[in-house]
């Protein structure tokens, strides 16, 4: 503020004395200019490479990016088809398994009924079914098996056997079976492989049954002795290879229409020792 004034004062006194005082000044503001402007010039270069080095890290991350997102798509790609052959063949697992349940179903069941009728031998009384082959003859079969046992608690279950049933499921199972086979001309009892009466006897010694093959209506079977269980002059009781197995368990018997007191006895016996 002192300077403005004298400056001004000896602007009225003398052109000389101004231009003195107003000239350093002059100066003095021009390098201070200058000075500012350097220092702001090295300012803006720093800034102009930080600048750079950003735009070089964006161009770095972009890239980085671009990157990634490449990556991305072919990672979905990769999990589309691999979830799509995973469904594959996860629906052809359970296409497996429901076949698989479907059979190991029916087996059970063909193993349930089986096991149900095992388990009626383990009743508390006896249970014996007298199979037979002839519908017109069945009473007689009948009455011939329930002779034996007119005073103990043994159930007796007549069967009628209209087909050929290898594997027994249409068979009731129990702890005895008697198998009856009516007189023929021939007097064959049992017949060759895969015949009706020799299939079904197969069949119940497959079961847990004790077996017996009764032999009906032959006449010299009225008087049998004392210890004897058949017909001696009937070959197929020795001579066919099954009933020759049966005959020496003693579970091959003949009879007319009843048994004799020694075959009630002996029948009796193995049944009622059981």
């Amino acid at each position: 503020m002192q300077t403005g004034l004298i400056s001004f004062a000896a602007f009225f006194l003398g052109g000389g004395l101004m231009s003195y005082w107003w000239t350093p000044h002059y100066t003095n503001t021009t390098y201070v200019l200058s000075h500012n402007i350097t220092q702001s010039s090295i300012v803006m270069e720093n800034v102009t490479q930080k600048l750079l080095q950003c735009q070089a890290n964006l161009t770095a991350i972009k890239q980085d990016f671009n990157n990634v997102q490449e990556n991305f798509v072919y990672f979905k790609k990769e999990v589309t088809e691999s979830f799509t052959g995973l469904k594959s063949e996860v629906s052809n697992v359970n296409n497996g398994i429901t076949g698989t349940i479907e059979g190991v179903k029916e087996e059970m069941k063909e193993d349930y009924l089986l096991l149900k009728r095992d388990l009626q031998i383990l009743t508390g009384t006896k249970q014996i079914h007298d199979n037979n082959f002839n519908e017109e003859i069945k009473d007689l079969h009948h009455r011939i098996i329930t002779s034996v046992f007119q005073q103990e608690e043994v159930e007796i279950k007549p069967f009628l056997l209209e087909k050929t049933d290898p594997d027994g499921k249409d068979i009731p199972r129990c702890q005895f079976i008697f198998v009856f086979v009516d007189f023929n001309k021939t007097n064959v009892i049992l017949e060759n492989p895969g015949d009706k009466r020799l299939v079904t006897v197969q069949a119940c010694m497959k079961m847990i049954a004790d077996v017996f093959v009764i032999y009906t209506r032959d006449r010299d079977s009225s008087h049998l002795g004392d210890g004897t269980l058949y017909n001696k002059d009937l070959s197929a009781f020795t001579g066919h290879f099954l009933l020759k197995e049966l005959t020496a368990k003693n579970r091959g018997l003949s009879v007319n229409d009843t048994f004799t007191q020694y075959q009630k006895s002996h029948i009796r016996k193995i049944v009622l020792e059981k």
